[in-house]
């Protein structure tokens, strides 16, 4: 453990049991030691005042009782603080483990040359995402579903890729760490989860589009895809897979999702998919 964190509440709950364990056994040395023993011939004891002589029976039925319970109390003090020395100790542990699995998740993300994006980069990422889905829609009237005001679709937006986010680390979790909004050399990537027990990440572009695009625009879309994947391969040294996640609130752009699938097989990028899913499946998670 290269973080040792001493300063806690479980700290203080260890110190109560290694002194309710150690406080007895140095109780009992010093009474054997002679402390308390009482040194005084008969004729001293004959000649003490009354006063003394009744303080020296209280001083010596003290000590009687003392004797008489303090085997008991010593076993339950030293049992109490042996209970409070492993429980303290054990939740010690738990809080260690867990920050020692953040600190290596952090140098891990170093090594991988991963950063996290700032509020601003992230803003301005869903805003140029929202003005080329705009750009991309195909104009045929019949196609297209209703097209709320930018405000709300960048609002929109956000909340689906929250939702995406929580739904894949619920989803991955027991194999992948997953990553939100993250940069790795110049490229930006919307999620990344990064394997746990192999070589093999997996990176996540999310899209809201509930309309066809234009062909053009899916052909662009794929190119870039392939060179971020490749960029990512290079600049980490993993391998990867690229899943394009598509979000629909309305029906499956299945003209979308089956040109995407030509795409990718006619230029035989085996490392990209397409999935889809609908919000209200992302936001019951």
């Amino acid at each position: 453990m290269d973080n040792l964190q001493y300063d806690s509440f479980y700290k203080f709950i260890i110190s109560v049991g290694i002194v309710l364990i150690v406080a007895p056994l140095f109780y009992l040395h010093y009474l054997v030691s002679g402390s308390y023993d009482i040194m005084i011939s008969q004729e001293e004891a004959n000649n003490l005042s009354q006063i003394s002589s009744d303080f020296l029976s209280i001083k010596i039925q003290y000590i009687h009782a003392i004797f008489e319970y303090l085997p008991i109390v010593c076993l339950v003090s030293i049992s109490i603080g042996i209970f409070f020395t492993l429980w303290g100790s054990l939740k010690w542990l738990h809080i260690q483990k867990t920050l020692d699995k953040i600190t290596k998740l952090d140098l891990e993300e170093k090594e991988l040359h991963i950063q996290s994006m700032s509020a601003q980069e992230i803003a301005e990422k869903v805003i140029q995402e929202d003005i080329e889905n705009h750009e991309a829609i195909n104009t045929d009237p019949q196609k297209i579903h209703s097209y709320t005001t930018t405000s709300s679709r960048i609002r929109k937006a956000f909340e689906v890729e929250e939702a995406s986010y929580n739904y894949l680390k619920k989803k991955l979790k027991r194999k992948y760490n997953v990553l939100q909004n993250v940069k790795v050399g110049n490229y930006e990537y919307d999620i990344i989860a990064t394997s746990k027990y192999n070589n093999i990440d997996l990176l996540y572009e999310i899209k809201c589009w509930n309309n066809p695009v234009t062909k053009s625009t899916l052909v662009r879309f794929i190119s870039k895809i392939e060179q971020r994947g490749v960029a990512y391969e290079n600049t980490v040294h993993r391998n990867f897979r690229f899943i394009i996640l598509i979000v629909y609130s309305a029906d499956i752009p299945t003209e979308t999702t089956d040109y995407l699938n030509n795409l990718i097989k006619n230029r035989n990028l085996s490392f990209i998919s397409v999935e889809a899913i609908s919000e209200n499946q992302l936001f019951s998670v």
